[in-house]
């Protein structure tokens, strides 16, 4: 009760006040939806989305073989890259055959 009444209270209360509203975000989507037409039916709006998550999707498969391959010391990708039987030959031959190419 002591805390309410005297300290903090007021101070939540003048924080609150110089805050912007919650739906500040949902006014600057609108105003941008009606100035440029609704993202919803735009097929380029729709392909750099596509794209953005297809480029995070991949970024983490990279990060994911290549932690799958550390115990065989695949984070020296580089140095391995020409020689048999090592961490980098193996994460290659995973994405060859996830991916279908085969030689």
């Amino acid at each position: 009760p002591a805390l309410s009444r005297g300290g903090i209270a007021p101070a939540r209360a003048r924080r609150r006040s110089g805050k912007p509203p919650r739906t500040s975000h949902l006014d600057w989507t609108n105003n941008f939806s009606l100035t440029h037409g609704n993202l919803f039916y735009n097929p380029f709006h729709g392909l750099s989305i596509a794209t953005l998550y297809g480029s995070a999707l991949l970024f983490a498969m990279h990060g994911a073989t290549i932690l799958a391959v550390s115990r065989f010391g695949g984070e020296r990708e580089l140095e391995q890259i020409a020689d048999r039987g090592t961490a980098a030959e193996r994460a290659a031959l995973f994405w060859r055959w996830t991916m279908g190419r085969f030689p």
